[in-house]
């Protein structure tokens, strides 16, 4: 059968036998075909690398055999038909997660080779969040994350690498979030990336950074001495961290916070390390940046710390906090409004007291007359904050929020101003009302 060797094996396939020895009968137990195909070896060496300064990626290959034709796929679906002798291909791919499959063919076989590439070019974002935890722990904090900063009006730029070209070009001002995740689904920093943090904080690039090992466990890199955290007081934790309760530093206030942690790794423990805010022994060096440190989340049973803002005169800012921001079972869009704040995206929402019009941090009978007068007695002063005066929360300050407030105080059985009330907090519903002035709170 050498005479077919080579030729197409589509179509219809004949077998024609004549029996030529006279004399004899004979009957035709079997026959076969066998079709072997010629040896497609698929291209090597595929690598995927994404610009984020032109918003290409560029695949590489090589041709280990001569190619009829090759197919370049992204994700499954065929993107373009290219020579047989070209090893490379330039896609304009928008923002994403790709493999790329390069198939070459060798009539009429085909076989192809693929890589994988996250694709993220850079468009002037000022957020940027490197995903370093491995995705098999039970909280994926990169989502909720980016789900709490899309709802504070802030859409960032999510990365795989600190090796990502374009974090050079992140303008003064702007932040990285670092998020590094729990053992052993945990990603650890190396001296090179340590260094980076560095060169964006000494550029006026603020961080965020969460992980369990960090300080306690992992080897210290560069960015240890401009962290926040005493370097030789952090403790590598254990179990025990599942519940916490926000204090105050600096500009940072997260006193009135507190709620429950829902921890990563459920079958085994989280190793949640217990920080001290650089400065806070005397024995220990501190810090190279000038500014104070100082705790911002302790454990709500133990009281041990697990968070640090560092709060920094000549660089920029640094929180530091030893759990995942995936885990915390408060309200995630008003404690990212609370970073974003001291990061200088947004100014922080201000906590005013329902009712307390005149900001003399009472609710009493005295808020609803500065009201009336306000509304009815020309030469009245205006209120300092709108939304303390607005006791029934509808967006406008009238004289229903006197009535309601005089009924809260004086009928039986009337609803209370609607929050923040009686605490202080932040308006839960969106307004234009402001508040101009020190509320009290």
């Amino acid at each position: 059968l050498a005479d077919f060797d080579d030729e197409p094996v589509a179509g219809d396939w004949t077998l024609t036998v004549a029996d030529l020895a006279v004399g004899t009968e004979g009957s035709l137990a079997r026959w076969e075909l066998l079709v072997c195909p010629l040896d497609c070896a698929p291209p090597t060496n595929v690598t995927c690398v994404s610009d984020c300064q032109t918003g290409d990626v560029t695949v590489s290959w090589s041709n280990p055999v001569s190619y009829a034709g090759i197919e370049v796929m992204r994700d499954g679906a065929s993107i373009a038909t290219i020579a047989g002798d070209a090893t490379g291909y330039v896609d304009a791919a928008p923002a994403g997660q790709y493999q790329y499959t390069i198939v070459g063919t060798c009539d009429p076989a085909a076989a192809g080779s693929s890589c994988s590439v996250t694709h993220a070019p850079y468009t002037a974002e000022t957020h940027v969040i490197f995903v370093g935890e491995h995705p098999a722990g039970a909280t994926d904090s990169s989502a909720a994350l980016v789900a709490a900063l899309e709802a504070n009006s802030v859409t960032p730029l999510v990365v795989d690498t600190l090796d990502y070209a374009c974090l050079s070009e992140l303008p003064s001002g702007s932040t990285l979030w670092v998020l590094l995740g729990t053992f052993p689904d945990n990603y650890t920093l190396d001296n090179t990336e340590g260094q980076t943090l560095v060169d964006l904080l000494d550029n006026d690039v603020s961080i965020y950074i969460e992980g369990a090992d960090v300080w306690g466990f992992d080897d210290p890199t560069p960015f240890a001495d401009y962290d926040g955290v005493e370097n030789t007081t952090a403790e590598d934790g254990d179990n025990s961290f599942e519940g916490m309760v926000g204090l105050a530093h600096g500009a940072l206030d997260l006193s009135d916070l507190a709620a429950t942690y829902a921890q990563d790794q459920l079958t085994s423990s989280d190793f949640t390390d217990r920080l001290l805010a650089t400065g806070t022994t005397p024995a220990q060096p501190v810090d190279i940046p000038a500014g104070t440190a100082g705790l911002i989340w302790q454990d709500d049973v133990e009281l041990y710390g697990t968070g640090v803002y560092f709060e920094t005169t000549d660089v920029g800012l640094v929180i530091a906090q030893s759990w995942e921001f995936g885990g915390y079972n408060g309200d995630r869009d008003e404690l990212a409004a609370r970073y974003l704040g001291i990061f200088g995206a947004a100014p922080p929402p201000p906590a005013f007291r329902r009712g307390d019009a005149n900001l003399d941090g009472a609710v009493q009978i005295s808020d609803a007359i500065f009201v009336l007068s306000y509304l009815f007695v020309p030469g009245s002063d205006s209120p300092g904050c709108f939304s303390s005066a607005d006791v029934n929360d509808d967006g406008a300050t009238e004289i229903s929020d006197a009535v309601y407030l005089l009924s809260y105080l004086f009928v039986f059985g009337s609803p209370e101003p609607t929050a923040p009330f009686p605490n202080c907090g932040t308006d839960p519903t969106a307004d234009a009302l402001t508040c101009e002035f020190p509320t009290g709170c």
